[in-house]
């Protein structure tokens, strides 16, 4: 059976039973920082912290055999298929930061074509898993073998209203294009 059908490392039985561990280390994170954790405005900002932690990192709790929901259709057509503008999220396993971008996806679809829905899934999977900016790109190249591009970036935080993100979701920004793969069965850079 291929990885990716297999491919799941945290469960939510998981999260449940870590997260007490996981604020307890955010209260010494507190403390180190000098920090009172038994403050009034920081009693519970060690539990929300890990939570948001399991939230950002989702993606170690999802396969994409249950995220595709047989999305996948018989199409008489081998025209490629790009998705654009994927708003991505994820956090660089060596800072713990966010890495905000956008992902764009083209693959051949050899007469099956994949929900388009589900591409912005599958990019929400892979992002939502600590590692390094560049990885994320041969992480969804090599799982899905389809042709990708990724615009990331780090940001620094500096104020409470620079900490929101928008989440991929089936109505994320995307844009189709097709073209034509030449009789030859070269295959051109289209994006």
């Amino acid at each position: 059976m291929e990885s990716w059908r297999e491919e799941r490392t945290r469960s939510v039985e998981d999260n449940e039973m870590s997260l007490p561990s996981l604020a307890a280390a955010y209260s010494t994170i507190l403390r180190g920082l000098g920090e009172d954790p038994q403050r009034q405005g920081l009693l519970k900002t060690p539990w929300r912290a890990a939570t948001a932690m399991q939230f950002f990192t989702k993606g170690y709790q999802e396969k994409i055999v249950d995220v595709m929901n047989d999305a996948i259709f018989d199409e008489d057509h081998d025209e490629m298929v790009i998705v654009k503008d994927i708003d991505m999220f994820s956090m660089c396993e060596h800072h713990l930061v966010p890495i905000f971008g956008r992902v764009h996806i083209g693959y051949l679809p050899n007469k099956r074509v994949l929900g388009l829905s589900k591409l912005a899934r599958i990019v929400e999977i892979y992002s939502r898993r600590l590692q390094v900016r560049d990885s994320y790109e041969n992480t969804t190249r090599r799982q899905r073998r389809v042709t990708d591009e990724s615009q990331t970036s780090h940001r620094r935080v500096t104020d409470e209203s620079q900490t929101s993100h928008r989440q991929v979701t089936d109505e994320s920004q995307t844009s189709l294009k097709h073209f034509q793969i030449p009789a030859s069965g070269k295959r051109k850079r289209h994006f």
